[in-house]
C-alpha cells in the first residue's frame, strides 16, 4: 500500500473535485507535503479524514466539514 498519494488520487477516493482536495489542503483539514514541487498528502492524514467524513452529517451533499464557513451549494 502507499504511503503517499497525489492530489487527484485522493479527489477519486473521496468522489470529489481536486479544487476541494486543494481547499482542504489550504484551510488545513488535509495535510500535505511537497516532495520534488509535488503535492502528496500522507495515508495516515487520509485515513483522519474519511473518519472525519463518516462522523459527519448523514445525507449532506457537502464534503466540507465545516459548512457554516462555506455554506450551502445551490
Amino acid at each position: 500500500m502507499k504511503e503517499f498519494y497525489l492530489i487527484q488520487q485522493v479527489a477519486e477516493i473521496f468522489g470529489v473535485s481536486e479544487s476541494t482536495i486543494k481547499r482542504l489542503i489550504r484551510d488545513e483539514t488535509l495535510g500535505a507535503i511537497k516532495v520534488r514541487g509535488c503535492t502528496r498528502i500522507p495515508l495516515q492524514d487520509i485515513e483522519k479524514l474519511k473518519k472525519r467524513k463518516k462522523a459527519g452529517p448523514q445525507g449532506s451533499r457537502r464534503f466540507s466539514p465545516d459548512l457554516r464557513r462555506h455554506g450551502p451549494r445551490d
